[in-house]
């Protein structure tokens, strides 16, 4: 079980928003970069998401986040596809799990079933903020598997 992002080029992401639209320091760049001291930073606002998007289909067996404490989601829905990337508001992408995050900046590790899935794309939805604005803070995202 090995990173899937963290120092690949086989991979896009996107994000819902970036703090005032400040990409050279709150981007979504610094999801994947694997250093403690770069985040992204969401806009305000409800529903913040992530997809990462593969340049073919990977196995998935974790996610692994650190938030910003504060700046976290109780509740965060995992969506899958398996061949292509949806848009992001598409009814296309299939319900996989939901992780429930606690309101900490330590890394969390969540097992997304017993056996690894076959994915093209993952979207994570922060469906829950800690933040009364929406404001999602991240270090680190990451999925954890085989290519």
């Amino acid at each position: 079980m090995s990173s899937l992002t963290n120092g690949s080029s086989d991979f896009k992401t996107k994000v819902s928003s970036t703090l005032n639209k400040d990409s050279k320091s709150f981007g979504k760049q610094y999801l994947t970069d694997g250093s403690l001291e770069t985040c992204w930073n969401s806009d305000q606002g409800t529903v913040q998401w992530i997809i990462l998007e593969f340049t073919k289909k990977v196995s998935i067996s974790t996610l692994s986040l650190m938030f910003q404490g504060g700046f976290t989601s109780a509740e965060v829905q995992v969506l899958i596809a398996a061949d292509s990337t949806p848009s992001s508001s598409s009814p296309d992408w299939a319900p996989l799990t939901v992780v429930y995050p606690e309101n900490s900046n330590t890394e969390q590790l969540f097992s997304l079933g017993v056996s690894p899935v076959e994915a093209r794309s993952v979207k994570l939805v922060f469906a829950s903020p800690s933040d009364t604005y929406g404001r999602i803070v991240l270090y680190k995202a990451d999925l954890l598997g085989s290519s």
